[in-house]
């Protein structure tokens, strides 16, 4: 009974945090997500051979989901192996963005890629303990975080961003703050991070929120611009181009430009990202063949 009980109270708690939009405090003290776990952290060199091999495949529909089916099971806690617990946050992340069905779907894994990234993030005490305080909010807990923590920061933003852009103006106005804040943090400490997050990210969010602000489209331009001259080969900057400043500006001529030279580079100039460069220039083809009309 006392079993059902928890389980029952795990799944309330859960159940709130997605109606209620709270990305903080989500930790509940289970194995599941308590930083602090004591779990065998230890898995056969099989197992590490099989997940080593499917993670180079990500960009494959069945790699990817064979991969979260294997590591959930050994990686309960983001102490069982740091490097697996922010892995499966990408790869659900890489999932919401490229296999999902369904915007509920969509919803579901962008949201728990920014729980299992903030779960990371919590391993650094002074976050944890800055960002625990009554009505704090995680952008309470940027101070704490530096250079080794970035990987988990920006997880955590980039999928907060795209489940409350997925949820609705709403959402997305109400944690706005939070993830400008980890954006801006990680530019600071970084502003090459993940081929110019920081920089797509802005471009982004100058391009989404154009209305009511006339210079929004050149801060978006500028950018777009500062991300190519720095990371130029990294294909997400040249299509997020495309889909949020090229195509809505009407600017067609741009728009081609930067697609037909996603698609006739090599996905494989970029060690570590060539999964996300197969993937992103499967976007780019997709955005550039005509729709046909019904």
């Amino acid at each position: 009974m006392k079993a059902i009980t928890i389980i029952l109270f795990g799944c309330l708690i859960i159940l709130s945090s997605c109606a209620t939009g709270r990305i903080n405090p989500f930790l509940s003290q289970s194995a599941d997500t308590d930083p602090s776990s004591k779990l065998d952290k230890k898995i056969d060199k099989k197992t590490e051979k099989l997940l080593a091999k499917l993670w180079a495949e990500r960009h494959e529909s069945a790699s990817l989901s064979r991969f979260i089916e294997t590591a959930k099971p050994i990686t309960r806690s983001p102490a069982d192996s740091r490097d697996r617990w922010l892995k499966l946050a990408r790869a659900e992340y890489l999932m919401a963005e490229f296999q999902a069905d369904s915007s509920v779907e969509r919803l579901r894994l962008y949201l728990s890629a920014a729980h299992r990234a903030e779960a990371a993030l919590h391993l650094n005490t002074s976050y944890r303990d800055a960002v625990s305080r009554p009505r704090a909010a995680p952008e309470d807990g940027l101070a704490s975080i530096e250079r080794p923590d970035l990987e988990a920061a920006h997880w955590f933003a980039e999928s907060l961003y795209r489940w409350s852009v997925e949820s609705g103006p709403e959402r997305e106005l109400k944690h706005r703050r939070t993830v400008n804040s980890f954006f801006n943090h990680i530019d600071k400490l970084d502003p090459g991070f993940n081929h110019g997050a920081a920089d797509r990210h802005f471009a982004i969010e100058h391009a989404r929120s154009r209305d009511g602000d006339p210079e929004a489209w050149k801060r978006s331009r500028a950018r777009f611009e500062s991300a190519l001259r720095q990371h130029g080969g990294y294909f997400a900057n040249s299509v997020a181009y495309a889909r949020y400043f090229a195509r809505p500006t009407g600017d067609e001529t741009l728009f081609k430009k930067l697609l037909e030279q996603v698609l006739k580079d090599s996905p494989t100039k970029i060690p570590g990202s060539i999964p996300e460069q197969i993937l992103e220039q499967k976007r780019a083809k997709a955005l550039s063949t005509p729709k046909k009309a019904p």
